[in-house]
């Protein structure tokens, strides 16, 4: 068993409290632990309290990631952080030695700087040796936003690693050594245009390696392409978004103003917009090989929508989103959200005072492609309207 990426050994942890019983690095047999070692509290008897200190990067939300020990002799315990209780009290009776992995303990807030994370003795099984052990093998603080990324539900109902995530975690391990000098060009060029994609294009593990391989990539076309990608980063790409929307210039209004603002809730929904609904745009059909921005995207083909293209790799700049952007605002009704033209052109609706879709029809209402662009026209509704 393997620890998970950035985790801390517990026996590593630092223990603010101890109020019974001791503790001890227990070796453990057969690889059931990371490093064959675990952090074993024994002796203690319900009502103490086993206490260690946390820090958070940062104030804000975190999944609690750990793996404990089971074993006949193991109690029932209470985990608690800063004083309150982090769901239910967990029993770690199994008749026999196992060691499950990584389990979530659910996403919490953190404060910044140092937290107390407890754990209370507050029993034993009936069919459990009465020696109130406990084992804890690691912890980790995970981000809110990746909450959950790691784990499934086994046939228990307990959150436990996901093996398709470990098989994606594989993937991407040999997904990053592409980048390198031992690469052909053309492995290079399709790593780049793949990590491009809004899946890899988040993955902390592509964008390290990214960072790491830009200076080295001997061609400038896919150097660019990839100083796009890093530059494509929420929080880069949303800094220059709120100093465009600061600017306000008449040519990013166009004709018709509708609400906007450098908001955090405002920018965080352009960036959807990025990544699902004008990458839906993109998307090429199978059915006649072409995709909105076939059409929107070549000036002159549709007066009444001119939309900027991303370029060959599919990057598009801050600039240029936030035109399209607000052209796709002028197209949501906020009469009648259900006849906004963002969502009936798409389906071809035609009726006596409205025209159908020169590009026919693309999509069909049940369509989850076209969920994405239904849920985001809703939501453009709500936000306009100041809800």
């Amino acid at each position: 068993e393997e620890a998970v990426e950035g985790a801390t050994e517990a026996e590593d942890l630092e223990v603010a409290e101890l109020t019974g019983g001791r503790t001890t690095r227990q070796l453990v047999p057969d690889g059931l632990t990371s490093r064959n070692t675990i952090l074993w509290w024994r002796e203690g008897l319900p009502g103490d309290q086993l206490t260690f200190k946390v820090e958070a990067p940062e104030a804000g939300q975190f999944e609690i990631v750990t793996a404990f020990l089971h074993d006949r002799e193991m109690g029932i315990v209470q985990p608690i952080l800063n004083g309150e209780p982090v769901g239910d009290p967990v029993d770690f009776y199994r008749a026999d030695l196992t060691a499950p992995g990584p389990v979530s303990l659910g996403v919490h807030a953190f404060r910044q700087g140092p937290n107390e994370l407890a754990f209370r003795m507050v029993g034993a099984h009936p069919d459990a040796e009465q020696n109130y052990i406990f084992g804890i093998d690691y912890l980790k603080l995970e981000p809110g936003e990746r909450a959950g990324s790691l784990f499934t539900k086994d046939e228990l109902g307990i959150d436990v690693i996901d093996p398709i995530v470990e098989a994606k975690d594989r993937l991407i391990e040999m997904f990053t050594s592409w980048f390198s000098t031992e690469t052909p060009e053309e492995v290079r060029k399709q790593a780049i245009a793949l990590a491009n994609k809004t899946a890899l294009r988040r993955h902390p593990e592509v964008l390290k390696a990214l960072a790491a391989w830009v200076e080295r990539e001997p061609s400038p076309v896919y150097r660019t392409r990839i100083e796009n990608i890093l530059n494509s980063d929420d929080k880069i790409y949303g800094k220059r978004l709120k100093e465009l929307i600061v600017e306000d210039s008449p040519e990013q209004r166009g004709s018709e103003v509708r609400p906007l603002s450098d908001s955090e809730e405002w920018i965080a929904d352009i960036i959807h917009f990025r990544d699902y609904v004008f990458t839906e745009m993109t998307r090429i059909d199978s059915k006649d090989n072409r995709a909105c921005i076939s059409c929107h995207g070549v000036p002159g083909r549709v007066p009444t929508l001119y939309l900027d293209p991303p370029d060959a790799a599919g990057y598009i700049p801050p600039e240029a989103l936030l035109g399209n952007y607000r052209r796709m605002q002028q197209r949501v009704d906020l009469h009648d959200v259900k006849k906004s033209k963002f969502l009936r052109k798409p389906l071809n609706i035609q009726s006596g005072e409205e025209d159908g879709h020169q590009g026919g029809v693309r999509y069909k209402a049940g369509d989850p492609s076209y969920q994405v662009i239904r849920e985001w026209v809703l939501k453009q509704a709500e936000m306009q309207r100041g809800g």
